[in-house]
């Protein structure tokens, strides 16, 4: 586990680097969205950890040598070269985590089983960033929707704002609008053309609509079975065994008082002012 934590740690050093020298808005959010990504996988990874006692991990040393290396890459060649190294690291992932999890079983086997399944959906979207197809981006050069990180083609049209830089393909625009409850959806052609966009591109960048595309169209390009539920599943706690009904008591009730001067003397000490002010 401090292996996987170190390699979690160098991968948000390296994003840290690359976002540092990217100026295209939407190649940093995928940047950005990948390093969140890591974090989460970090948190889980050390979460289990402690479950199994382990000491916790140290800094790798290479992070700010490979930290400076992606910056660099992304400053002189560009975005493509950035996307192959990160689908190099994502490869690398995968596999290490697929391994693990043939190898462990129980809480272990559930957790490394969840960790490739983020990286394998990672990896699949960088596929789609360097082998472009119509199905995943609907023009050339790729573009990058805020919600699904792609560019999907739609009924309806794209959402873009320019300040702050905000783009909505136009198949997330599509899948918002069946987000909104039955009440709120039956008005949205009702809606000025401002507000409607600017209520689908609020929702479109919800936590829970974005978690949604992931665990669907993320799952999708990496061959996963799709999740939509975002979520967690209600506690059930175990059914109790059936009691009789308790029956009603005709005893009197009998409430015990203190002897009447210990209470009175408390009283007198509660409110007496001087005392109060003697004792604070």
């Amino acid at each position: 586990m401090k292996n996987f934590a170190a390699r979690h740690l160098a991968a948000i050093a390296s994003l840290d680097g690359g976002l540092a020298q990217v100026k295209d808005p939407e190649f940093a959010l995928l940047l950005r969205q990948f390093k969140s990504d890591h974090q989460e996988s970090f948190a889980q990874v050390m979460a289990l950890a402690r479950l199994e006692h382990r000491n916790p991990p140290r800094g790798w040393r290479g992070a700010n040598t490979l930290m400076k290396l992606e910056g660099r890459l992304a400053q002189l060649r560009g975005t493509t070269l950035t996307t192959r190294v990160l689908h190099f690291i994502e490869d690398q992932f995968t596999t290490a985590y697929r391994e693990a999890e043939a190898e462990s079983e129980g809480m272990r086997h559930q957790v490394l089983a969840a960790l490739a399944a983020k990286a394998e959906r990672r990896r699949a979207v960088l596929d789609a960033h360097l082998a472009p197809k119509p199905a995943t981006f609907a023009s050339l050069p790729a573009r990058t929707c805020m919600r699904c990180l792609l560019d999907r083609p739609g009924a309806h049209p794209a959402l873009t704002r320019s300040n702050p830089h905000t783009y909505v393909c136009a198949a997330c625009h599509d899948e918002v609008r069946t987000e909104f409850p039955e009440d709120l959806a039956r008005q949205i052609e009702s809606w000025p053309l401002q507000v409607r966009e600017s209520r689908i591109i609020t929702k479109a960048l919800s936590r829970t609509s974005k978690q949604r595309a992931h665990l669907t169209v993320h799952a999708r390009l990496a061959g996963q079975p799709e999740t939509p539920e975002t979520q967690a599943a209600p506690m059930r706690l175990p059914a109790r065994a059936a009691q009789p009904p308790a029956t009603p008591s005709t005893a009197p009730l009998v409430v015990e008082r203190a002897p009447e001067g210990l209470e009175t003397s408390y009283l007198e000490r509660l409110f007496d002012y001087k005392k109060l002010r003697s004792d604070w």
